[in-house]
């Protein structure tokens, strides 16, 4: 919305751009204070993360971006331009492909004898950040997640497939940042759930996989916001666990490889004026 501009000496001005947030920024408005600094203002602001994410309605992914430039409104300012604001994901995007020959291959074959109905991604957050943390970012890039609230959902993010999944699923799954390598919360668990078995199409079983950082193999795979992750289904070895809880923390007969590509800035969509 707009508002009147205000001369204050040696106070700059900026440019924040929010998309598909605006109940999110109602719902706080009431607590923003005048001289609240803007990292205040943004940290109140967050999204629910507490469910499959609707592509059907749908429902929009919330962006982030700023101004590069400030500027102090004086009585001759006229038509500043404050550079070109670019917008970014406020949230991460899995896709999940099966039957990779190698972690270095870009093509989902399939099984013979194993297609895909679910995914559930236990312990994400209840919520995530509208806007990144200053501090995670670097270049114009995420460094690392941003969170406001620990709190984890209950139940898992559930996916579910029909017809059942043969090579890959893409731009369905969207998630909040996570940081799986903070030890004081649960692990983050991806579980698969499908048909094992040449012709079976009924009797679903379940594999756990814990994912693991591409670039270094000792640490969990944290989710940033702006971040694509394709997880490539290398083999699948016999059938599953019965049910999701009792997959987890069993040996997986599921391997399973990350690769994670920024997706960076999204191309210029507004640049910023003072008139």
């Amino acid at each position: 919305k707009g508002g009147r501009r205000k001369r204050e000496a040696g106070v700059k001005h900026g440019i924040v751009v929010l998309t598909s947030l605006r109940r999110e920024v109602d719902g706080v408005r009431p607590t923003f204070t005048d001289g609240m600094a803007k990292a205040d203002v943004l940290a109140k602001i967050s999204f629910s993360n507490a469910a499959t994410w609707d592509i059907a309605t749908p429902r929009l992914l919330p962006m982030w971006g700023e101004a590069p430039n400030t500027v102090e409104i004086v009585a001759t300012t006229n038509a500043v331009s404050l550079g070109k604001v670019n917008l970014m994901r406020g949230v991460a995007k899995v896709s999940i492909g099966l039957g990779y020959s190698s972690v270095s291959s870009n093509t989902a074959a399939g099984f013979t004898d194993f297609k895909m109905t679910n995914a559930y991604f236990y312990n994400m957050h209840t919520t995530g950040a509208a806007a990144p943390a200053a501090a995670n970012l670097g270049s114009g890039k995420v460094t690392a997640p941003t969170v406001n609230n620990n709190a984890l959902n209950t139940n898992p993010i559930s996916y579910s497939f029909s017809p059942a999944v043969q090579y890959t699923v893409q731009n369905t799954m969207y998630l909040a940042e996570r940081n799986a390598n903070n030890a004081t919360l649960a692990p983050v668990y991806l579980v698969i759930g499908g048909y094992y078995g040449v012709g079976n199409t009924t009797d679903v079983s379940w594999y756990c996989l814990e994912l693991k950082d591409p670039t270094d193999g000792t640490k969990n795979l944290n989710y940033l916001r702006n971040h694509n992750y394709t997880v490539k289904i290398l083999s699948v070895t016999g059938k599953g666990e019965p049910t999701p809880e009792e997959a987890i923390n069993k040996k997986s007969k599921m391997t399973a490889f990350v690769t994670e590509w920024d997706a960076a800035e999204s191309s210029p969509v507004l640049e910023g004026l003072y008139t």
